[in-house]
Parts: structure tokens; sequence; C-alpha cells
């Protein structure tokens, strides 16, 4: 007699706290405990974060299972919904990845899927929706703030030193506090450094915001010195966003015309004189100290560890030899064994292989030939395209039709509606964005040869230009995996990868 192999399975829910409460974390449970039941399938562990956001891979029980799925413990992971897992489609496909190499794989309660070209299709359109689910609510919130913001009300968190809240949410002026500011200015446009600012605010009994002493350093009085809501002007949306990492650069700037400044917007503690004498002391400092500026890496935020997946980042170090390397950040953290590669030979080498594959006439008319093949075969494949995604939208009409009509409105059947509204919509969409390309020429495309050459006396705005030809570049241990985007911006997925040995990359005391 043959014996039923039963799934071991493990359980992930989790909730972000965005209007959600530990009983949608119950309902997740309950849901995917039914869902086990009637599949026979056998729970050997349960996984739940809470409070926690699925547009990033900090979630401590979900790296914990990620790293459970590599010891064999169960078969299937199980979620609610998949945008349980995740609402970043770089980090889907990494961790599903990650857990498939283990022998294990994704299962959702309301998104049924199997291994089928439609479900392939329909999983790369969920996790789509479950993005763009989570970029909708943070642009909705930003709606909200910069309204307040054209009224000059706070936004929240603590407001600056020199200021409190008052009941119309709008600034006012802390008169203790003020004083600490002005003195803060006066000292600094008349040459004294942060030790003796802090240790004349700390002598007189200042505080900060915190109510901690003042530190004698930079950072203390970066934000104080240059914040310009301290002359009247009120300034909103000004520091750039958070990166892929959900690090933020508060020194970075968004571009002009997404700041929102508002003359007499708030109570001015400072005249606009004395902001602008600060503003040229910095100056000048900034200009002596560019005899030591920061090393300039090409391939920044472009550079990932094949190991454990993680950005690898640029960095000095310090020895026999000085050199500048890009590590991956877990290799600092202790989490990964991976060393660092000669970041300069790295740069080096990327300049050479896009000219070489890209940018001179001869690869890009063959590339322009490529591409053309590709877009052929795209318009061929259209009516195939077109009709699989009609077949899942009369199959998702159908269910929604037999949901809307069912006579009790369940949690989970409210919830699968609302899901199936989603998909097709997003199926729509795609329908309707289904169109045959033209063929292009070399003409159309020669212009970015100049502009690959010009443009590298412009480091920052060269590495720009790049970002849209590199798809990535992959460190392993015994290669570097180049992946070019060579759609030139009118085709997904014509890319072209190109290995090179780790040992071309070695840093000076690895060589040794």
């Amino acid at each position: 007699m043959n014996m039923i192999e039963i799934k071991r399975v493990a359980l992930y829910a989790r909730f972000s706290s965005d209007h959600q409460r530990t009983e949608s974390i119950d309902a997740q449970i309950r849901a995917m405990k039914e869902f086990c039941d009637h599949n026979k399938w056998k729970i050997v562990e349960t996984y739940i974060d809470e409070a926690y956001s699925a547009t990033n891979d900090r979630r401590p029980s979900f790296q914990r299972m990620i790293t459970d799925s590599e010891k064999g413990l169960f078969d299937i992971v199980l979620v609610h919904k998949l945008d349980r897992f995740s609402r970043n489609r770089y980090d889907s496909a990494v961790y599903k990845n990650k857990l498939k190499h283990n022998g294990v794989r994704l299962c959702s309660v309301l998104e049924r899927l199997d291994d089928s070209p439609e479900s392939i299709i329909l999983e790369a359109m969920l996790e789509s929706i479950g993005e763009y689910y989570s970029s909708n609510i943070a642009r909705e919130v930003m709606k909200g703030l910069k309204e307040n913001a054209f009224h000059c009300k706070h936004t929240g968190g603590s407001p600056p030193l020199g200021y409190d809240v008052g009941p119309d949410k709008k600034l006012i002026i802390n008169e203790r506090e003020a004083e600490a500011v002005r003195i803060i200015y006066d000292m600094y446009i008349n040459g004294y450094g942060n030790r003796d600012i802090a240790e004349r605010l700390n002598a007189a009994g200042y505080v900060t915001k915190k109510g901690n002493p003042f530190a004698p350093n930079h950072a203390a009085f970066y934000e104080i010195l240059n914040n310009l809501k301290y002359t009247g002007i009120y300034v909103y949306n000004r520091s750039s966003a958070k990166d892929y990492n959900h690090r933020r650069n508060s020194h970075r700037h968004k571009p002009e015309e997404e700041i929102i400044r508002i003359a007499n917007g708030c109570p001015a503690i400072i005249s606009q004189e004395t902001f602008q004498k600060a503003a040229e002391r910095r100056k000048s400092a900034s200009a002596v100290g560019k005899l030591g500026a920061k090393h300039f890496y090409l391939c920044s935020g472009m550079v990932r560890c094949g190991e454990c997946g993680k950005k690898m980042s640029g960095g000095k170090r310090y020895g026999k030899y000085h050199f500048h390397t890009y590590c991956c950040t877990a290799h600092r953290s202790d989490c990964c064994n991976f060393k660092e590669i000669d970041s300069e030979k790295l740069d080096h080498y990327v300049i050479a292989l896009l000219e070489q594959e890209l940018f001179c006439e001869v690869s890009m008319k063959k590339q322009i030939r490529h591409l053309n093949q590709c877009i052929s075969r795209h318009n061929r494949k259209l009516p195939a395209w077109r009709k699989a995604l009609d077949e899942q939208l009369d199959k998702l009409n159908l269910e929604y039709i037999q949901l809307q009509s069912s006579k009790e409105k369940t949690i989970e059947i409210c919830e699968q509606i609302n899901t199936l509204e989603s998909q097709r919509i997003a199926f729509e969409s795609s329908r309707n964005n289904l169109q045959e390309l033209e063929a292009v020429g070399y003409a159309d495309f020669c212009g970015l040869i100049d502009s690959f050459f010009a443009l590298q006396e412009e480091p920052f705005r060269f590495r720009t230009f790049i970002r849209d030809y590199i798809k990535s570049i992959t460190v392993y241990r015994e290669s570097v995996v180049f992946s070019l985007d060579c759609g030139f911006g009118l085709l997904d997925g014509v890319v072209r990868e190109f290995a090179a040995k780790r040992i071309d990359f070695k840093t000076p005391s690895q060589r040794m």
C-alpha cells in the first residue's frame, strides 16, 4: 500500500501596524490552520512578525524562518496572502529563490497558484499589486502631510530645538531653547568649534530637545546650522527618501521643485543675515575639506554579494596598503564571510565593458539587431499573452460573481473579494498595455554613445546614466557576473550576462 507523504508546513503571519491590529494575526493564523486541515498538512512551526513592514527584509521571525528552511524542518511556507511574505519584488524574488533552493515551496491561502504559465503571470501581478499598495499608502500619507505643510502646520516628530507645537499645530517659540539656538549661531559665525559651543551650552544648563547635554561633535549642530525654519521660512520635504536598505541620509536633499518653502511660515529665531554668515563659514570649511574628499564609487548601489544577496558598499582599507573596496554589508555584522573586492578595478572594468558591449558603433548596431529580434518575438507572442490574460480574466470574473452572491459575507470572503477585484484591475491594465512595438534603428540611439563619453567628466551624472544599463553586478566566490540591460528602455527582459574571474578584482592584501 502506498503511503501518502504528509507535507510539513511553517506558517508565517505579519502585520505592519498601518491601521492593523494584533487581531489581524489571529485571523491569518485561523485561516491558515483551516487551509492546512483541508489539505491534510501538518503544521510544524509558526513564525510571527508584529508591527513590521513587508517593504524590507529586516524582520526577525522572517529571517529565522529563512534560516530554518536550510535545516529541512518543513516543506512548505504558508502565508495568508502573498503580501504578508514581501511587498518588495526584489526581496520576494531573492527569498523565494532561497526557499526553492532549500526544497521549500511558498503557498498562499487566498491566492491559489500552481506551476502553470498563467500562474507565473498571476504571481508577478500579485507581487506588483502588493508593492503598489504599499507605495500608494505612502503616497496618500505624504499627500496629507504636504497639505498640512502648505498650511505651515507641524507634520509630526519632535519640533526643532527652539520651537514647541501650539494648539493649532503650528510652531511657536520656546524662549529658553531659542536662547541656545542664538548662542550656537553667534559662536559658530565667530569662529568657535563644536567642542567650545557644547561646553558653553552645557555650562549654562541648556539641553537638547531630548533633554540630554550637547555632544561636542559635528552631528550635534549640523541640523541646527542648516535649518531655514530659524529664519522664519517653513520648509518641508527637503531630505531625500530612504534608500533601498531603508536608510535615510538627511544631508542629501530632494530636487528643488519637490521642496515646500513658505516665507514667514513660522516665527523667526535668528535673522537672515546671521543664517547667511553661518552658511558662508560652512561653505568655506567645505572648500578646505575637499582636499580630503571622500572617494567616488562609480558602482555604488549596484553591487551585490552572491553569497547572501546583500548590497556591497564602498569602504577604505588601511594597513600596509591603502585601497578602496566594495564590501558586503552583512560581512561587517559577521552575518556573511564574503570578503571585499577592489573597487577601482571593478569601476574601470564596468566602463570598459559598457563601451565594448553597448557604447561603440559596432556593438550598438549588433545589439539593436538583437533588440529588433526580441521586439519581433514580443509581437508574435502578443496574441497568446492576450488569450492567457483573457482566460484568467474570465476565471476571475466568475469567482468574483460567485463570491458576491454569497449570502454570508465573512471576513475571509470579503478579503477574497477585495483580492479578486485587485487582480481583475491588474489583469485588465496588463491586457490594455500589451501593444505591438515598432522596430528601431541605429539613428535612434547613436546619441547615447556621445553621452557615454561626455558624461565621464561628470562622475555623479555618469553614474546615474550607467544605472539605466546595469541591471546587476553580483560578486561570487570565483567570479563576478555583470547583467546588462540592453533593451534601451523599450523592452524589458533584454538582458545579457558577462562573467569575469574574481581573481581580476583582488585587493592588494588578497594578492599577498
